[in-house]
């Protein structure tokens, strides 16, 4: 077997995280691991990869291709033994083209003493081909997609044939988390043909479908311990939810009964001055002009939850930010309660205006993650909480159990150290608690597991039902089917076509086509 864990116990202050795990996955298997957040996954990724290590004294032995420890003292360590790891947020350089970007992580070749761009050029080119990637070098990584990312980033870890021979490992920690459904497919093929290298991998995801249809055994992890591990044939998507949800579920089902608070508690709380009125006109677009975005139109009502759907280049990823500010528009107009937006607008004036945007690109424009998650939930409206220790208090007190926030009582711990789906409620509690006209989330369950991504779409039911305005886009179109009132489909930059729920919300493949006609 290449990889063997056994005995894997990994405990924080006497908080036990990892209950002695003990797994293997065979040369050319991918396993998937699943798990609520906070389930333990990213610990066992750590302890694989150097950053976390195992409790002294629980037995621990890890086997890397014949080579055992009982513990992987650091990362360097872990790459000398062969682990390779990409992780929800790929690490390349924007600023940089992609030939600069992989001899940044793969070293300079020198000639006659000066750096060889030619020899990296002609290396790039090697790289990307035998990773069958449609990618310029000399195109900016900036501008790449989700998918030509992830796949870069597996290229730089990995190397050609002749350095595939080093990788005894390679780690998906929800690499594929970031990428439309539609491009995941190419994505996931590609991962089951360097399984068929020989390469073991180990998944961790949150997209069921994708486990069940690439992985060949499956591990499941609730609240530190294991509670399936087995061949994907043995298990179903119910099943896996069930597992999942085992004891989270219960747990929520207690929490959701002793309830104290709403959303309307928080507003009140906070003296919010925003005033619903159901059924009013909160946002319209008007001829909006940007990119690929060519005369783009549509409205939102308070009460109001829109999906927008459309393909990569249909426009629709240049929306969110044209809402909210962070973009200048070229040509239209945006409306937000009757009242003009200027065009060249800051997200301090959008807010100021009722209108909020929770970015996908949850680490770079969700939160700062070395500041405290007290820090993160109060930064748009610090003045509010300046020497009001008890306002705060009480506000915090009413996040953590409106939204859900675990771990309870961990306010003042770094925002980086929360798990994806809490981190992905603090945000939305901090933007939700400014009682907002309009607030744009973009594909807000990205790396979120199933539990909390019910909780999400409960609190933006509920705050619907209060007169939000709400805008939902997401890369799952069956997410929009469940949670959405309305659908608005971009095609070639402008809004073709609108869904009516009381027509009734199609099927995920239905609003997926509707896409492509």
């Amino acid at each position: 077997m290449s990889v063997e864990m056994e005995h894997i116990s990994v405990s924080f202050a006497g908080v036990t995280v990892l209950k002695d795990i003990s797994l293997s996955v065979k040369d050319g298997i991918i396993c998937g691991v699943l798990g609520a957040n906070g389930s333990g996954k990213s610990t066992l990724i750590k302890v694989l990869t150097g950053i976390y290590h195992p409790d002294k004294g629980s037995g621990s032995e890890i086997t890397i291709a014949g080579q055992k420890c009982s513990d992987i003292p650091d990362s360097n360590e872990a790459y000398r033994m062969g682990v390779r790891a990409v992780h929800q947020e790929s690490p390349l350089i924007d600023d940089f083209t992609v030939a600069e970007c992989i001899a940044a992580f793969k070293g300079y070749p020198k000639k006659n003493g000066r750096i060889d761009w030619k020899g990296i050029k002609e290396y790039a080119e090697r790289l990307l081909l035998t990773y069958e990637i449609s990618l310029e070098t000399e195109q900016m990584v900036r501008e790449l997609s989700a998918m030509q990312r992830n796949m870069l980033a597996i290229a730089i870890a990995i190397g050609q044939e002749e350095e595939q021979k080093q990788t005894k490992l390679l780690i998906l920690d929800e690499s594929e988390a970031s990428i439309p459904e539609n491009e995941a497919e190419f994505f996931l093929q590609r991962m089951k043909m360097l399984a068929a290298k020989g390469i073991p991998i180990i998944m961790i995801s949150h997209r069921l479908k994708a486990v069940l249809k690439y992985c060949d055994t499956v591990v499941i992890l609730n609240d530190g311990e294991m509670v399936f591990h087995g061949n994907v044939g043995d298990i179903t998507e119910e099943i896996i939810v069930s597992q999942m949800l085992r004891r989270n579920g219960e747990a929520q089902k207690e929490t959701e009964a002793k309830r104290e608070y709403t959303l309307s508690s928080l507003w009140d709380l906070l003296k919010c001055k925003t005033q619903y009125q159901i059924g009013a006109e909160v946002l319209r677009v008007e001829n909006l002009k940007y990119g690929n975005l060519n005369g783009c139109s549509f409205e939102l009502y308070a009460g109001d939850i829109l999906g927008i759907v459309g393909v990569a280049d249909s426009g629709i990823s240049e929306l969110p930010w044209l809402l909210s500010g962070r973009w200048s528009r070229e040509e239209g107009e945006i409306y937000v309660g009757g009242s003009l937006l200027p065009r060249h607008m800051s997200t301090r004036k959008a807010i100021r205006n009722g209108l909020v945007l929770l970015p996908s690109d949850r680490p770079k424009s969700g939160g700062v993650m070395e500041c405290s998650a007290r820090e993160n939930l109060f930064m748009p409206n610090e003045k509010k909480y300046w020497r009001r220790k008890k306002l705060s208090r009480r506000t915090l007190q009413m996040m953590q159990e409106i939204f859900d926030i675990q771990p309870r009582d961990s306010f003042e711990k770094k925002f980086g150290t929360f798990s994806g789906g809490n981190q992905q409620k603090a945000i939305m509690a901090k933007w939700m608690s400014l009682k907002p006209k309009v607030f744009v989330l973009d594909d807000p369950t990205y790396g979120v597991d199933p539990n909390s991504r019910q909780r999400l779409f409960a609190l933006l039911k509920e705050a619907a039902s209060q007169g939000m305005g709400i805008i939902v886009f997401s890369t799952e179109p069956e997410q929009l089917a469940d949670l959405c009132t309305r659908i608005v489909v971009i095609r070639e930059g402008k809004a073709a076509g609108q869904i009516q729920k009381k027509d009734g919300i199609p099927e995920r493949e239905t609003i997926a086509r509707w896409s492509y006609l």
